[in-house]
């Protein structure tokens, strides 16, 4: 990634087209990018970065914004339980 300017660019447009793909028709959705030097901190040595995270469905649903720095292609990772690790089968159980 090269000048702090235009990777910032770079992040508005990836954060940009995340929200367009997430939230479609969903009131309750936030998109939240991450400055350049968090970005960058979580880029793999391949060249992608997480430049964020949208959320939806009320807080249920958590995707990962992913930007490949060589050519600007974005993903959309969901993370796999935005309940941070709890068994929601036995949670609903009472044990």
């Amino acid at each position: 990634m090269m000048g702090t300017d235009r990777t910032g660019a770079k992040i508005d447009a990836a954060m940009a087209k995340g929200e367009a793909r997430v939230c479609v028709g969903c009131y309750r959705c936030s998109a939240l990018a991450s400055d350049v030097e968090t970005a960058r901190a979580r880029c793999t040595p391949e060249g992608r970065c997480r430049v964020g995270a949208i959320i939806s469905r009320g807080g249920r649903e958590v995707r990962d914004v992913w930007l490949e720095a060589s050519t600007g292609l974005v993903k959309l990772m969901r993370q796999s339980d935005a309940y941070a690790g709890r068994n929601r089968r036995s949670d609903a159980r009472g044990g």
